[in-house]
């Protein structure tokens, strides 16, 4: 997690203060309720962010943050709202960023990823974890690439959809360990983990966020955090990295976008803006509650982790061979 320091703030703050294009309308911002997009159906974790968000900033900025829920098409819906929207600060988006990191490499977008959307800054992170059935009898990553490649394609993985962070990482285990594995695809990260909770299926990649409550009580198990340091709610599960598989990467960056276009002294006013929020004790505490970690960037911070993110996956989703129309 990047830490942004008082002496940031007040350099942000300061280079806002110089008049020139855009300065006015930067100042300005927000001159009517604030449209916040979310491309998911209400209720799931992003959305719960969303709203926390939108409820602490309301407060800042003195104007109503209003969520607008456009599911579908993998949150292309969504995101295809915000990139024909004004690049004027008055819509905006709360998303995992698939749109600019790994649907590219997969999907035929009515958008230009590149121009037509803009990262904002990050909001919180929350790492991917590789979960099991209870009874799986495999306990870690060397055991489960044994099963697998006992069995060639006997192992079953629960996608919650194409296209995401979840589907590419499944991708990269299969293809680092040279083992094969049946996807098994459902509509969404709701009825992914009951399949895996029923024993339809036997793995999942999943949010910690998600399926914390079950690991504590049992009913699933974790075979590894699939981060570079072990994670303080689960302290006793090695990282994919201490496991032999330094590739096997997936954070969680869930951030603020806007349309592509916006100038950039409101951009910069915005992302200052969504720091201070975040950083905010009563958000902080509010994400602990939901196992996310605080993760304010300024926004080239975040437009530079979005393009690493894309190189990083483009190739892995590319090789999948799936296509999403």
């Amino acid at each position: 997690m990047q830490k942004i320091s008082r002496r940031h703030l007040l350099q942000v703050g300061a280079a806002l203060s110089v008049p020139g294009t855009g300065f006015a309308q930067a100042q300005q911002w927000p001159t009517r309720p604030v449209r916040l997009i979310v491309p998911y159906a209400a209720g799931g974790p992003l959305d719960t962010l969303a709203r926390l968000i939108g409820d602490k900033w309301s407060t800042l900025v003195r104007q109503p943050m209003i969520i607008e829920n456009k599911p579908g098409a993998a949150s292309i819906i969504g995101v295809n709202t915000l990139a024909t929207s004004p690049a004027d600060g008055q819509t905006l988006m709360v998303d995992g960023g698939a749109a600019l990191t790994t649907l590219p490499s997969v999907a035929n977008l009515p958008f230009n990823p590149e121009k037509d959307i803009a990262g904002v800054g990050a909001i919180a992170q929350s790492p991917t974890i590789l979960v099991a059935r209870a009874d799986l009898p495999a306990n870690n990553l060397k055991e489960l690439v044994a099963r697998a490649k006992a069995s060639p394609g006997a192992l079953t993985v629960g996608l919650s959809a194409p296209g995401t962070l979840r589907h590419f990482v499944m991708a990269l285990l299969k293809q680092d360990a040279n083992i094969e594995m049946l996807d098994v695809p459902y509509k969404g990260s709701a009825p992914a983990m009951q399949a895996l909770l029923s024993g339809e299926v036997d793995l999942v990649a999943a949010d910690l966020s998600a399926v914390l409550p079950n690991l504590k009580s049992g009913r699933l198990k974790c075979l590894a955090t699939l981060s570079t340091q072990r994670i303080p709610e689960i302290p006793e599960i090695p990282t994919s990295v201490e496991q032999g598989f330094p590739k096997l990467i997936a954070m969680n960056y869930y951030g603020l976008f806007a349309p592509g276009g916006m100038n950039a002294q409101l951009v910069e006013r915005i992302g200052l803006s969504l720091i201070q929020v975040v950083m905010h004790p009563d958000v902080v505490n509010r994400m602990k509650t939901m196992n996310m970690s605080p993760a304010p960037m300024r926004p080239s911070t975040y437009q530079a982790l979005l393009r690493s993110e894309r190189e990083k996956w483009s190739p892995i989703g590319k090789a999948t061979g799936t296509r999403i129309n």
